[in-house]
């Protein structure tokens, strides 16, 4: 048990390790994001600049950022001093979600019609925008039904998903590619990029894969390939006592933090 809440305070909404030589965790809660030393559990930084509640944040290790959202604002902190170096508004539509690549130097903002906008994280450069071919569209419907909310972006790819029953992958090697389209059941909660070492392995393994984590709606925690989209691993999370809201893999994929609806952060191996 690393944090419980007291009742009173909001419920988690993310949860990030900072991937630094002393390990911390974020906690996205409210308008705020706590910074958690994970050996001693203090509260060491308190991050505050958001005015809507703070939905997904994400740490960028090798660039020394760290990158909050809410559903108007995205804003790069510098972990060094935790002071906010960048921020980007929503203009057309709110954001759904932000996102660091592994390197740190690109990031990707999730609109809520569906749109991924991928920008240079140091200068804030706009890179490309990645949207749905029309040929994933019934007649009639809006690229917001798709109801893409939550994706994971690597160095090549980028997945998406979330309650409109499909993942999609594109290339970001050849974006004028159509996405890899995914039948899922159920609505995706959370995503996030990882390694899984191969058998009797571990992520620094020859053979190691870059998977993708997705926690979904029911409990389900499913390890899929990045490539194809396979499902390789499910497991059930969730006890019929709370509900888990968000969960953060170490990254060496040893370890998982969950944050549970009844206010307490666990740590599994």
């Amino acid at each position: 048990l690393v944090s419980k809440g007291d009742g009173h305070s909001p419920g988690p909404n993310g949860l990030c390790f900072t991937g630094r030589r002393t390990e911390e965790v974020l906690l996205a809660s409210g308008t705020s994001v706590r910074v958690f030393d994970v050996d001693t559990h203090r509260n060491t930084a308190l991050l505050q600049g958001h005015q809507r509640e703070v939905r997904s944040v994400d740490s960028a290790a090798v660039s020394g950022l760290v990158l909050s959202q809410s559903a108007d604002l995205a804003i790069l902190w510098d972990v060094t001093d935790w002071t906010r170096r960048r921020s980007l508004s929503a203009q057309e539509a709110l954001i759904h979600e932000a996102r660091f690549n592994p390197l740190g130097d690109l990031c990707g903002v999730l609109f809520k019609d569906s749109r991924v906008a991928l920008w240079r994280t140091a200068t804030l450069t706009f890179e490309r925008e990645l949207t749905a071919p029309d040929g994933l569209l019934s007649p009639g419907m809006s690229p917001e039904e798709l109801g893409l909310k939550h994706f994971a972006l690597s160095d090549r790819r980028l997945v998406a998903g979330g309650s409109g029953g499909l993942l999609l992958a594109w290339s970001l090697s050849a974006p004028d590619r159509p996405p890899l389209a995914v039948e899922m059941a159920g609505s995706v909660s959370q995503m996030q990029l990882g390694v899984l070492g191969p058998e009797g392995g571990d992520a620094t393994s020859v053979g190691a894969s870059t998977v993708i984590f997705i926690l979904v709606d029911d409990g389900r925690l499913m390890l899929v390939h990045l490539k194809g989209l396979q499902v390789l691993i499910t497991l059930d999370l969730a006890p019929q006592s709370c509900t888990i809201f968000a969960f953060e893999a170490s990254c060496d994929s040893k370890h998982l933090i969950l944050a549970r609806s009844d206010g307490s952060l666990e740590v599994r191996d």
